[in-house]
C-alpha cells in the first residue's frame, strides 16, 4: 500500500497571507481606478487610448472572474470534503480558529421532463397548480431553487412527496460564519 504525501506547505497561516495579499492588490487596484476615473473625465485620452484601455479592463474583468470560479471551486471542494469527514463522525459542526462550519443538508429531485415524460410533468404540474397549458409552450416553468427547498422541507418534516419527485438525492455544503 502506497502513502500520499502531503504538501503542508498549504497552512492556515499561508492562506491568511494570501488573502493578506490579494487585499493588498485589491487596494492598489482601486487607486488606479480612482486616477483612471479623474483621467477618463478629464477626456485626456485620445480615442484610441480609450478603447485600448476599455479593452484591458474587459480583460481585467474577465481574468478577475476566472480567479473568483476557481477560489469557488476550491472552496467547494475543500466544503465537501469536509462535510464528508464530519459525517464520518457523526457531526454537523467544526470551529476553526478563525470561523465556524456548519453543514447544509439540501434535498432535491429530477423534475419529469415535459417531453419525455409528458404524464409525470403533468401530474406534478398539477400537484403545484400550475396550468399545465401555458407549461407546455414554455411560458410558465418549474422554478429549480423554489422546488428544491419544498423538497428540503418536506424530507425535514417527513412530509411524502409526490410520486414524480420519489428519487430524492442528497448534497452537503459546507456554510461558514467568522469567529472573530
Amino acid at each position: 500500500m502506497s502513502q500520499v504525501t502531503v504538501n503542508r506547505c498549504i497552512t492556515v497561516e499561508n492562506t491568511l497571507h494570501a488573502l493578506d495579499k490579494l487585499k493588498q492588490q485589491h487596494s492598489k487596484s482601486l487607486d488606479f481606478l480612482r486616477e483612471l476615473a479623474v483621467v477618463i473625465k478629464s477626456e485626456e485620452l485620445m480615442l484610441e487610448e480609450s478603447v485600448d484601455i476599455g479593452f484591458l479592463l474587459r480583460e481585467c474583468e474577465v481574468q478577475l472572474d476566472e480567479m473568483r470560479k476557481d477560489f469557488k471551486a476550491h472552496k467547494e471542494a475543500i466544503g465537501k470534503q469536509t462535510c464528508f469527514r464530519l459525517a464520518l463522525q457523526d457531526r454537523d459542526k467544526c470551529k476553526g480558529k478563525l470561523a465556524t462550519g456548519s453543514v447544509k443538508t439540501t434535498h432535491f429531485s429530477r423534475l419529469p421532463h415535459p417531453e419525455r415524460e409528458p404524464e409525470k410533468f403533468a401530474k406534478l404540474a398539477k400537484f403545484f397548480g400550475m396550468n399545465i397549458d401555458k407549461c407546455t409552450i414554455g411560458s410558465v416553468r418549474f422554478h429549480w431553487p423554489t422546488v428544491k427547498k419544498y423538497v428540503t422541507n418536506c424530507m425535514q418534516e417527513g412530509r411524502e412527496l409526490p410520486p414524480e419527485l420519489s428519487d430524492v438525492d442528497v448534497e452537503l455544503e459546507m456554510t461558514y460564519r467568522r469567529r472573530i
